[in-house]
């Protein structure tokens, strides 16, 4: 089955973990293999071109932890065939073929799950990622890959928290692109952190609120002599677009402005319309999926 063609329908970052057996060879060829018969395997049919994928390494020697961010690029059905890059060389269903944007960092990004869950003792919460527990991203599961997450912010506050850590390893220019876009010149740091955006109700796991909270209008209407409450509105986030154009998606993956190239972001206009916004062009794009 070949990767999801709704735009809506898949992630947009995506958590894999791969066992030290295999993790050399995998950071080697930027490269992941599924196993038949496994969950993983359903999760892997739901990546798109473009789609973020946080590389974990799983026990072993070293510290567990994030050891790469890459972008996965095309599926290769491997069923029936010996693969050479891992033991053993039989048994497996898809290689994930993905590009690297930071490659390797020179220590893992390390998630610190120290902090207990009341009630539920087998699970761990994250001292560097708020509210992550090591079961949102499948902990030690070998060759497990998160899509879903219970928590739309969560995904990004974690790829926050890594690229901030690892700020001086993500300041480097590379080029980006899919089998449906062109490749670009990027700056990682600056790319990852627009694809970020705003989060909503981050907070520092001290307690502190975040200035990222969004400042919210409560819009009212008067039915038959008192006041209802119609809308909250995030006032601090929404957009002012010149114009709302139509733009066909191919995947799951990330989206591009088609007259500049600039990274589309998802924004609600003034008039409460959900779109993808163009910063650089002031439009905002409805979606539709070829």
């Amino acid at each position: 089955m070949p990767p999801s063609k709704k735009s809506d329908n898949g992630p947009k970052i995506a958590v894999i973990n791969i066992t030290p057996s295999r993790i050399r060879n995998s950071i080697k060829n930027t490269v992941h293999g599924v196993k038949m018969g496994t969950m993983a395997v359903s999760a892997t049919e739901r990546l798109g071109p473009g789609i973020l994928c946080i590389i974990r390494q799983i026990s072993g020697k070293y510290k567990t932890g994030v050891t790469g961010i890459w972008y996965f690029y095309d599926l290769a059905d491997i069923e029936g065939k010996s693969e050479s890059l891992w033991n053993p060389s039989t048994g497996w269903k898809y290689k994930i073929l993905m590009k690297p944007l930071v490659k390797q960092f020179k220590t893992p990004f390390f998630e610190e799950f120290f902090e207990d869950v009341p009630g539920q003792p087998e699970i761990k919460k994250s001292l560097k990622v708020y509210d992550l527990l090591d079961s949102d991203i499948q902990g030690n599961i070998q060759g497990a890959i998160t899509v879903d997450f219970r928590d739309p912010d969560l995904p990004k506050r974690y790829l926050k928290a890594i690229i901030d850590e690892k700020k001086d390893e993500c300041n480097i220019r590379v080029d980006y692109g899919t089998i449906n876009n062109k490749e670009r010149n990027i700056n990682v740091y600056e790319f990852l952190d627009d694809l970020v955006g705003e989060i909503t109700y981050l907070k520092p796991n001290r307690g502190e609120i975040s200035r990222n909270v969004p400042r919210l209008e409560v819009r009212r209407k008067r039915t038959k002599g008192y006041s209802k409450v119609e809308s909250r509105v995030d006032v601090k986030h929404h957009v002012d677009v010149d114009d709302i154009k139509t733009i066909e998606i191919s995947g799951a993956g990330l989206a591009f402005c088609p007259t500049c190239e600039t990274l589309l972001r998802g924004k609600t206009t003034r008039g409460g319309a959900s779109v993808l916004f163009c910063k650089e062009c002031n439009i905002g794009y409805k979606t539709i999926s070829k």
